[in-house]
């Protein structure tokens, strides 16, 4: 049996929480200046550049990285997904990974599910402009039932709300099914008060 990430995307929705005025930067628009990733530690330093190297792929690539920016463990996947092995992911407790989604879609549930299953110290994914990140939080991470739960939950209002972005042309057509994963697992973060990044990067 094998864990897998994927980016499988899924058209749900979410509570008010986006605006993007029509005359202001939207972070769908290429247009929009690119923000400077944190290298601040050889641990950032390593991880970055391994996330620049894999981002414009079209296949996922995911790695494991020690406190110290060693790569522990590498492995290539498909277009939608990356596997590893039980056994490897033991090994990997408490570790950072990263891995990059095609699609440019944020963490997958299945992603975290990964992180709280192994307790990763941080958990992120990379797409041709964008980064998004979740960090363990001091007490531990949450149970993943309750955090699949408030996943669930949150699809009731997202819909709509990304349904009136694109009909009042706030947000491309395109964009639709990235922004509501986006918005669905912002809510959840929100809820628990986990840490979650999201840059144009």
């Amino acid at each position: 049996m094998r864990k897998v990430l994927s980016q499988t995307a899924r058209i749900v929705c979410m509570t008010k929480r986006f605006h993007q005025p029509p005359s202001g930067y939207a972070f769908y628009d290429d247009t929009l200046p690119l923000a400077r990733p944190d290298t601040s530690t050889p641990l950032l330093q390593a991880v970055v550049e391994f996330e620049n190297s894999i981002r414009h792929n079209d296949f996922e690539t995911g790695a494991f990285f020690s406190q110290d920016g060693t790569m522990l463990l590498r492995k290539e996947g498909l277009a939608d997904q990356v596997g590893f092995g039980h056994e490897n992911l033991h090994a990997m407790r408490n570790q950072l990974f990263t891995h990059n989604h095609p699609r440019g879609t944020t963490l997958s549930i299945e992603d975290i599910d990964l992180a709280l299953d192994y307790q990763l110290s941080c958990i992120r994914v990379v797409g041709p402009r964008s980064r998004f990140i979740m960090y363990k939080p001091a007490k531990g991470w949450p149970p993943f039932t309750l955090v699949n739960d408030k996943f669930e939950k949150a699809k009731l209002g997202v819909h709509n709300e990304v349904r009136n972005l694109v009909n009042t042309d706030q947000l491309d057509r395109r964009n639709a099914g990235s922004e509501v994963l986006h918005l669905q697992l912002l809510q959840v973060c929100t809820e628990l008060k986990l840490r979650y990044i999201r840059e144009q990067t």
